[in-house]
């Protein structure tokens, strides 16, 4: 029988008279108690009271003896009957979203239980008796307070999945591994430093946010895969090599080659000359807790940074967290001004924020430091110690080495172990004696070490992360060649950062000087790798195009000036129909690279117009195409220049918050990713003001903004109290004049009042409309692009790549067609002429597991469609009405997929899935999309995927799947090769 989401307070009466059910489903009403009788129906099996509001449960259960399914969950139970204790044919039991503290002894007596879901309660520990549950497959633990894992989990030999994420636990014991049948783990959300070398036995292993130091987070960021091979790889042997990196900055002149030189024990160099680019060196040290083991001694690779300004674009790609960091300045300076301490502190905490400092002063032979030592202590907490030294006569420069032993020491990379044949391969790409080499020599070199494919990809990948290498392996124009030596990128960037002709010509960079500048490179293929590779960093972007000398626009050297903005800049803006939205963005400090990379990473919408402190783009929506109205967004950047800057970023257009979606989800992205220290502030300038008024000079908080607009409330402006529209903040509606001019005649003609109030409510109904309709296709945009953008970040988060947006539709009795869809954020769509449809000869566990997410993707794809379709059929955003339809029936037959199986689901899909499929705000259902990817490629072994590709999408830099036309698309110049 199934009662459930019928919205029942109570049970009807004669319930407990039909003794003969085996199948009750009461789940999904707002039931707060059960009738005794409920008892009488013994003959039960299935027995589904999820997601309502119990918060205790009658003695009279324990009667149904028969049960094999019992659902509890997600309702507000505190304690249990004893009476359920004689339930012993239960195999199934879900105790979990409930407000659970402890359990009884008495669960230890259901030892048919194969699946326990106890998770999401309040539990700190667990009942001993559990060990007696040896059935179990499936035990769930997770969201709870455990802070360790009790010794008899490890009689629990039969069990193949386990949950234990968003617990308190610090480690895992390594008899973890002696539960030889589990596969799958789950340990998300905990606070481990490290994992035991027995999960590499495991095949599912999701670690989510644990501040894992061991395996490594360059291997933990490349997925379970990674991890699992570099556990196995641990068990088969491991290596301690105690390496790591020290970078020395601090401004020109101050004398941090001379530091370098004395700790290495060289003789001191007067007038040395200044440093361009990055210096190489190598520093061997005793550990300080081993000093009279040699074996033990640690290595400190130094990277010695020119001081000169222009060179921190490139150098940020150095400044790697987890490194140490020496602050060199000069004593004989003022350390406020001259030494520019601050702003290198800044750079440092903001580009490194885990990284420990040690501030030098040089010259004390001469000079006494005049620091407040107090005061940058209390500012930066990242500096560990300051020292004192003058390289000319040698005095600190032993205790500086002292000083650096012991934070060397501490840093996570020195206690880091590596399998040894990993280490081996490492050492042999370390002395392959060349600047690069191609990827099949080093899979040679690797291999020889005995590594595996998939163990090679994931050291590559690692060793590029830690950059120590440079390896592009989705990247068509790098993923030939690994780059062993990256400061000899740096010297060739330096070489073109420091040409006076790039300088004169602001930026541009012709074929015929890049020749010149890295003519010692005698393969040319070498000069586009390496042009690209200043793409890639954000450096420079190419201008190729037949018949066009100048190859690149380098960035950092483009105009200081602000150009004059062509006439359609401002045409635009009152132009009938065009929208406007403005964002500011607000920084604690100044930053290289701000906003120069942004500049580059958006040179797809460039007009070309473009300096060091702006520019203005057009977005590619094309509006100008059959349809349209020929009206395309652009959008204006202009950094004010100051030392804490602010970035204003206006957008104008006739739907301008796609654009600005993207501008920024690229400049926010940039400032995340290479600064994670820094605190950026978006803040939205009040419309409270029209013309001829001077704008409001307030501001909104951009997630305030966001906040009002969900709840459908208004804002209100701290200084004329005026109320402000969100909608008119984030999509650009103008306030209605003309819907306030009539308001006032209204109120002023008595003798025509009537026919005036008729009228004016007509117009503002009409008005009224077309702000909400405006409004939604907004917000369907919107929506759509952060379904995408929330695809791509789980995939990237998962490491498992594969087409993940299609339709499922229903052929015939038994047979069902898949269609993959190409996934740009802007426009997912299906392929043309058929391509990417597989047949399905039934419906697969995996489909039922990702329905929820995948219902979801295809809920914005076809939201955004309906109300944006009368709005934006010259954009190319409109969908054919048989897509339409498709997306229509497949969304029906995801949601009649709403129940996972039980022996299979996460419970966090099985909490989603109960709610029909929609998920909780500000979550997402839980899918492995590692089993969607072997479902496809079950279904297309070539991985073809009708010539769908892997690309990265520029704004996030996160792997999309794209047809040949977005491709195109994403390539400027359009000359640039598909590969």
């Amino acid at each position: 029988m199934d009662l459930s989401s019928l919205g029942l307070e109570a049970l009807p009466g004669g319930l407990g008279n039909l003794t003969a059910l085996t199948h009750l489903h009461l789940y999904g009403n707002q039931l707060t108690s059960l009738p005794d009788g409920l008892g009488n129906l013994t003959n039960l099996t299935h027995l589904h009271l999820y997601g309502n509001q119990l918060t205790s449960l009658p003695d009279s259960l324990g009667n149904l003896t028969a049960l094999t399914h019992l659902h509890l969950d997600s309702n507000q139970l505190t304690s249990l009957p004893d009476g359920l204790g004689n339930l012993t044919n239960l195999t199934h039991l879900h105790l979990d979203l409930n407000q659970l503290t402890s359990l009884p002894e008495w669960l230890g007596n259901l030892t048919a239980l194969t699946t326990l879901h106890i998770h999401g309660n309040q539990l700190t520990s667990l009942p001993d008796s559990l060990g007696n549950l040896t059935a179990l497959t499936n035990l769930a633990l997770g969201e709870n307070q455990l802070t360790s894992l009790p010794e008899w989990l490890g009689n629990l030999t039969a069990l193949t999945t386990l949950h234990i994420h968003g617990n308190q636990l610090t480690s895992l014991p390594e008899w973890l591994g002696n539960l030889t049948n589990l596969t799958t783990l789950h340990l998300g959300e905990n606070r481990l430093t490290s994992l035991p070398d027995s999960l590499g036995n495991l095949t599912t292993l999701t670690l989510g946010s644990n501040p894992v130091l061991s395996p490594p987070p360059e291997i933990c960021a490349l997925g379970q895969e990674a991890v699992l091979a570099f556990l196995r790889g641990l068990q088969r042997g491991d290596h301690l090599p105690r390496t790591s990196k020290m970078v020395v900055v601090g401004q020109a002149e101050m004398g941090k080659t001379s530091v370098s030189e004395a700790l290495c024990g060289r003789p001191f160099v007067a007038n040395r000359p200044t440093t361009h680019g990055v210096l190489l060196d190598s520093l061997q040290l005793p550990h300080p807790d081993h000093p009279d083991h040699p074996g033990d001694d640690m290595r400190l690779n130094i990277w010695d940074f020119g001081g000169q300004l222009h060179y921190r674009a490139t150098q940020r790609f150095y400044l790697t967290d987890r490194s140490l960091f020496l602050l060199v300045w000069n004593a004989r300076r003022d350390w406020r001004t001259d030494g520019q301490l601050e702003p290198w502190l800044e750079t440092i905490t903001n580009a490194a924020p885990h990284s420990p400092i040690i501030v030098v002063a040089t010259r004390c032979a001469t000079a006494t430091p005049n620091l407040d030592a107090a005061d940058l202590r209390a500012r930066y907490p990242q500096i560990r110690q300051i020292a004192e030294v003058d390289c000319e006569d040698g005095r600190g420069i032993d205790h500086l080495r002292d000083l650096i032993a012991a934070e060397a020491a501490q840093l996570p990379l020195m206690a880091q172990r590596w399998p040894l044949t990993w280490a081996a391969a490492m050492h042999e790409l370390g002395f392959a004696g060349s600047r690069w080499i191609s990827t099949e020599q080093s899979d040679d070199l690797m291999a020889a070490c005995r590594m595996s494919e998939g163990e090679r990809i994931v050291l590559r990948a690692a060793l590029h992360d830690r950059g120590d290498i440079l390896h592009y392996a989705r990247e068509p124009e790098l993923r030939d060649r690994v780059i062993l030596q990256p400061a000899w990128v740096d010297e060739m960037i330096t070489r073109v950062l420091d040409s006076r002709q790039v300088i004169d010509r602001h930026g541009l960079l012709s074929r015929g000087h890049r020749a010149e500048l890295w003519r010692d490179l005698k393969d040319p293929g070498l000069w586009d790798m390496l042009t690209a590779l200043m793409e890639r960093f954000d450096l420079a972007y190419r201008l190729d195009a037949p018949g066009h000398d100048d190859v690149a626009l380098v960035v950092e050297r483009l105009p200081a000036g602000a150009p004059v903005l062509p006439p359609e800049w401002e045409q635009l803006a009152s132009t009938p129909g065009v929208a406007e939205v403005n964002l500011t963005y607000r920084l604690p400090s100044r930053q290289a690279g701000i906003p120069t990379w942004f500049i580059a990473r958006e040179h797809r919408y460039t007009t070309g117009v473009a300096w060091q402190r702006g520019v203005l783009l057009r977005h590619h929506d094309h509006a100008a195409g059959p349809g349209g109205d020929g009206l395309r967004s652009m959008a204006l950047l202009v950094d004010d220049g100051g030392d804490r800057p602010v970035l204003r970023l206006c957008v104008r257009g006739p739907h301008p918050h796609t654009f600005y979606s993207i501008l920024d989800e690229a400049f926010t992205g940039i400032v995340a990713d290479r600064y994670p220290g820094l605190q950026l502030q978006r803040c939205i300038p009040c419309t409270c003001s029209t013309a001829p008024e001077p704008p409001c000079e307030r501001e909104f908080a951009y997630d305030d903004a966001h906040r009002a607009l969900e709840r459908q409330a208004f804002l209100q402006c701290p200084r004329t109290f005026a109320q402000v529209d969100p909608r008119t903040l984030l999509f650009g509606l103008r306030p209605l004049r003309l819907e306030q001019a009539l308001h006032g005649l209204a109120q002023c003609a008595e003798d025509l009042r009537h026919d005036l109030v008729a009228s004016h409510s007509d117009l503002r109904e009409g008005l009224g409309q077309l702000a909400r309709t405006t409004s939604a296709v907004g917000r369907g945009q919107i929506q759509l692009l952060d379904q995408v953008r929330d695809l791509l970040r789980y995939r990237g988060e998962q490491v498992a790549h594969c087409p993940s947006i299609f339709t499922v539709t229903k052929t015939g009795a038994l047979s069902y067609e898949l269609r993959l869809y190409c996934e740009h954020p802007e426009q997912p769509h299906p392929l043309d002429d058929g391509a990417g449809v597989y047949e399905l000869k039934s419906l697969p566990p995996w489909l039922r597991r990702y329905a929820p997410y995948l219902k979801g993707l295809l809920t914005a794809v076809r939201l955004a469609a309906s109300v944006a379709a009368p709005f934006l059929a010259g954009v190319g955003i409109t969908l054919p009405e048989e897509t339409k339809a498709q997306i229509e029936a497949s969304s029906k037959l995801l949601d009649s997929l709403k129940e996972p199986p039980e022996s299979q689901g996460l419970p966090e899909l099985e909490a989603a899935s109960r709610q029909g499929g929609q998920q909780p705000a500000g979550q997402r259902p839980v899918v492995n999309l590692a089993e969607l990817r072997q479902a496809l490629v079950e279904l297309d072994p070539a991985m073809e995927w009708g010539g769908l590709r892997e690309r990265e999408w520029p704004e996030s830099r996160s792997v999309v799947y794209l047809c040949q036309r977005h491709r195109h698309a994403l390539r400027y110049p359009a000359e640039t090769p598909e590969a």
